[in-house]
């Protein structure tokens, strides 16, 4: 069997800017990973994939913890995406033996592939002209909806002149209940799949939760958040839903290895109406169904998988997912909203390719430190940033990433790959003004050093007035629920998913209201010493700093004096002198133990109940002491 090297090369730019990869699972490997948009006002997942099998490696919701697929490193997801990744098993009726053929499991002769990526959607292709089939996958994250999904969207196309009869099963051989983390994944697996469960099948859904919680405690938690996947034939006649196949053994039968799905070549499984095993292992997500494929008639199976906190909101998202032409509009506003942001950036050259570049090279920076939104109405705008998360990758298995689940989302992120990603933000937002300057210079602390890792901006109504004000924009008899959550430090997607969930009513738009809250509160940055000191941090901020003085040079004695309102961070982790960290050892002189944790002073800052971090006079116990930026730089 002749099959092409990795020799041979295949890249290319499409016209459109898709970055196209021939035989993709014959070139050297990659992971990377969707972008995690969802919009201003939806739920984004955290989605992997590599080039091999069917693409996705993992995907979840929030961090590791909360999976659908396994979180793996990328040497395991490698070698596990074409067994353990999504599936797509096609059963060829002809007699007297029907023939199975998976697409995209194995390298073969005769066979061509390609991954085509886009901002906002990762496609793969192939064609196996033997057998007269194309197959075609795609895959976005919802947007703009109050609840996470990642989208699957299957097309087999008939290349025969004569008809063929085709029986396929689509989805994942295994599927990760809610509530088992990763922990438990990785060294309890056996046990913790006893609390694994499956709800729904009757109407044609399967949510996947725990019995309960799995924690060894006296006291045992109800389990209500979950996991969710149905799918269904989509043609111009109307969507059809199939019924969720959620036991592997169906599919597998013996062959525990998850290789060759004996079940499914034993019996027809797109008729199967018979009793299924829903407790006790962990489950699956198929959907099968069977049709007579004219020449060039296509079939599409279009799958959805997410997460929703209670199971009885389901019903309600598979119709609202059902609706015709739903799922072509939401891939759409996917590949709209990607370009909406990637054009703040828009480059137009002679060379598309350097346009394209500009483009992505901009979505990558601002998916690190964020993109800073304007909340408001007319008057006064307030910068928000959105969207920025750590560099989780595969290939980056140590960093614990977090995705906020909430509207107006973001998650963590280490000083450095933030702040080096703002440093030309005011180019691009003339709102920003000093924010980011700000922020960062505030987070140095009087030794000199800061914090590693960025958690996300935290907002305070301190002044009554301000908060009555902000109040009166809601419904009188939706002003309690607000009020309680106002009272104490908040986020704008907390306030965001409040509103939507409950229906509060408001006088102003959402993201108006939200303009409001923010500019007449106060506000500090989340941060936490995490792994260490990085040395690099202050030239990123003498970066920042005469980027916002290239462009407004007359603000120079008000930034370096006049504002009086910067803090220093307080930290219960400080470094010894040389006489404590440097030892004498057979190889000589080694510095081994720089840090040192004071359990006093970190209890006293997490005592405090708004602005911790704020460094104060009286030994900590006093006023937040308060100082010009000079008096941050030189201290």
């Amino acid at each position: 069997m002749s099959i092409q090297t990795n020799q041979a090369v295949e890249y290319n730019l499409a016209p459109n800017g898709d970055f196209v990869i021939g035989n993709y699972q014959q070139k050297k490997t990659f992971s990377s990973f969707l972008s995690g948009i969802a919009g201003p006002h939806g739920i984004p997942l955290w989605v992997f994939y590599v080039n091999r099998g069917q693409g996705i490696a993992s995907f979840g919701l929030g961090d590791k913890d909360h999976a659908m697929m396994e979180f793996e490193p990328a040497n395991k997801a490698y070698q596990n995406v074409p067994t353990k990744g999504f599936r797509t098993l096609i059963k060829t009726l002809k007699t007297p033996q029907p023939a199975l053929y998976e697409p995209f499991r194995r390298v073969q002769a005769g066979v061509d592939t390609k991954m085509i990526i886009s901002l906002s959607t990762l496609t793969i292709e192939e064609v196996a002209s033997s057998l007269g089939l194309k197959t075609r996958i795609q895959y976005f994250i919802l947007p703009e909806e109050p609840f996470g999904a990642l989208v699957r969207k299957v097309s087999i196309r008939n290349l025969n002149k004569t008809p063929q009869t085709l029986e396929v099963l689509d989805g994942m051989p295994i599927v990760i209940p809610s509530g088992l983390s990763n922990q438990a994944l990785k060294e309890t697996s056996q046990t913790v799949s006893a609390w694994a469960r499956v709800y729904g099948l009757a109407e044609k859904t399967a949510f996947y939760r725990t019995a309960a919680s799995i924690a060894d405690s006296t006291e045992v938690e109800t389990a209500e958040t979950g996991n969710f996947f149905f799918s269904f034939r989509s043609s111009e006649e109307g969507n059809e839903l199939l019924m969720p196949l959620v036991e592997p053994e169906l599919i597998f039968a013996e062959d525990t290895s998850l290789d060759q799905p004996l079940g499914f070549l034993r019996q027809e499984l797109s008729t199967f109406a018979g009793f299924q095993i829903t407790a006790n292992r962990f489950p699956c997500a198929m959907g099968a169904v069977q049709k007579e494929l004219a020449p060039d008639e296509e079939l599409t199976i279009c799958s959805v998988f997410g997460f929703l906190p209670q199971i009885h909101l389901l019903p309600a998202v598979r119709d609202r997912v059902l609706a015709p032409g739903y799922l072509e509009k939401r891939q759409a506003k996917a590949a709209a909203l990607h370009d909406y942001y990637a054009d703040h950036c828009l480059t137009v050259c002679n060379d598309p390719r350097f346009t394209y570049y500009t483009r992505q090279t901009y979505l990558d920076n601002f998916l690190r430190g964020g993109f800073s939104l304007n909340l408001g109405g007319t008057g006064k705008k307030t910068p928000y940033y959105v969207f920025s998360r750590k560099h989780g990758d595969l290939e980056r298995d140590y960093n614990y990433f977090k995705l906020a689940p909430t509207f107006y989302s973001h998650g963590n992120g280490n000083f450095r790959d933030v702040l080096q990603n703002r440093r030309c933000d005011n180019f691009f937002n003339a709102h920003l003004k000093v924010t980011n300057i700000k922020t960062f210079a505030c987070l140095l602390q009087p030794d000199g050093f800061n914090p590693l890792i960025i958690k996300g901006t935290k907002y305070l109504l301190t002044d009554q007035a301000a908060k009555e004000l902000a109040l009166r924009q809601v419904a009188a008899a939706d002003r309690a629920r607000l009020e309680e959550l106002l009272s104490k430090p908040f986020s704008p997607g907390a306030i965001a998913n409040l509103i939507t969930a409950e229906g509060i009513k408001l006088s102003t738009p959402l993201p108006d209201f939200l303009g409001l809250l923010i500019e007449k509160a106060h506000t500090w940055t989340e941060a936490d010493f995490g792994e260490g000191y990085w040395i690099d941090h202050w030239t990123y901020l003498l970066d920042l700093i005469q980027t916002y003085l290239a462009l407004y040079p007359e603000e120079l004695t008000q930034l370096l004096s006049t504002d009086q309102t910067y803090t220093f961070y307080d930290s219960g982790v400080k470094i010894l002198p040389r006489s404590k960290k440097y030892v004498l050892t057979g190889d000589g002189p080694r510095q081994t133990a720089a840090l040192s944790v004071d359990p006093a002073k970190t209890e006293m800052i997490e005592a405090r109940a708004d602005f911790p971090h704020a460094v104060r006079a009286g030994k900590g116990h006093g006023e937040i002491y308060r100082t010009n930026l000079l008096g941050i730089l030189f201290t």
